[in-house]
């Protein structure tokens, strides 16, 4: 899963530059960047089924090209 890869290089990352200049994530950091996470993959869940009939409606008759 992309997203997952992309999230978790997000994580390291910031817990590395965190690391850097010493700083610390408390427990409401935590919770905030879980809390994050999961409304951001709920309105990617949200668009994609939004988008479905779109994308059906749009690709159902292509129209004919010329050659």
């Amino acid at each position: 899963m992309p997203a997952g890869g992309t999230t978790a290089m997000g994580v390291y990352g910031s817990y590395q530059l965190n690391k850097a200049v010493d700083a610390t994530i408390d427990a409401t950091g935590a919770l905030r960047l879980a809390a994050c996470v999961v409304v951001g993959a709920l309105a990617m869940v949200a668009a994609i089924g939004a988008g479905r009939p779109l994308l059906r409606r749009v690709t159902a008759d292509p129209a004919p090209t010329t050659d």
